[in-house]
């Protein structure tokens, strides 16, 4: 029997918006101590920690964040590519 293998690479380009005015003092410091301590506000932390967990199909609530409908924040993806080659051995 023969196997054939592929590396695929896939690249999303995924949106991310927040209201800001849910993103409260109270809010980074739940945020931080139940994800990282990031040592204060870090929005593009935010962006890249909501995105990722969006393309792993969290899309109703994200660990840290919680509820998305409810924190007014809304994930979508804007642009994709797929590359395929084979794997060498």
């Amino acid at each position: 029997m023969s196997k054939l293998t592929f590396n695929v690479r896939v690249t999303k380009v995924i949106e991310v918006t927040f209201e800001t005015d849910y993103l409260t003092d109270e809010f980074w410091d739940d945020f931080n101590s139940s994800i990282s301590d990031r040592g204060g506000p870090d929005p593009e932390y935010l962006a890249e920690h909501a995105a990722w967990n969006f393309v792993q199909g969290d899309e109703r609530f994200i660990e840290g964040i919680g509820p998305l409908k409810e924190m007014e924040i809304v994930i979508r993806e804007t642009d994709s590519e797929v590359d395929v080659e084979e794997a060498s051995e």
